[in-house]
């Protein structure tokens, strides 16, 4: 019965979150560019993948080459520029996958969007309730 509620004001939870998203758009941009800064600030290590030698893992290796070209968009920095760290893939034959700086700029991102929903859903149900905490508390 709880999720019944919020599945009746979807519409209205929607559109408060696409509200607070616009309100909150200036400062997610100055976080954004700020953890940007972070990334280029001193410029660090460029790295460059290879195959590897390893003909049971197609995951390759990547090596130091210098440092990162500052002759190149946000977007190129993002998508192509690796940080050095790895993660395990759990692929058969691609044992890791390289982090680049977008995918570090999108966990950021992620906790961004998911304060905000929740925050946002959470205000809702309360004025919805009236502050009746009780029915807040066993929604959620």
């Amino acid at each position: 019965m709880n999720i019944e509620i919020i599945k009746d004001h979807t519409e209205e939870i929607a559109k408060r979150i696409n509200e607070q998203f616009e309100l909150e758009k200036d400062s997610i941009k100055e976080q954004l560019l700020e953890e940007i800064r972070g990334y280029i600030t001193p410029v660090p290590t460029h790295y460059e993948w290879t195959r590897g030698y390893c003909p049971y893992d197609d995951s390759g290796e990547i090596y130091v080459d210098g440092l990162v070209s500052m002759d190149q968009t946000i977007a190129d920095f993002l998508e192509n520029e690796f940080t050095g760290q790895r993660r395990a893939t759990f692929i058969s034959h691609q044992g890791f996958d390289y982090e680049t700086y977008g995918d570090q700029i999108s966990y950021l991102l992620k906790e961004i969007k998911e304060n905000i929903v929740q925050k946002t859903v959470k205000k809702y149900v309360e004025e919805l309730f009236g502050g009746k905490r009780q029915m807040f508390l066993r929604i959620f």
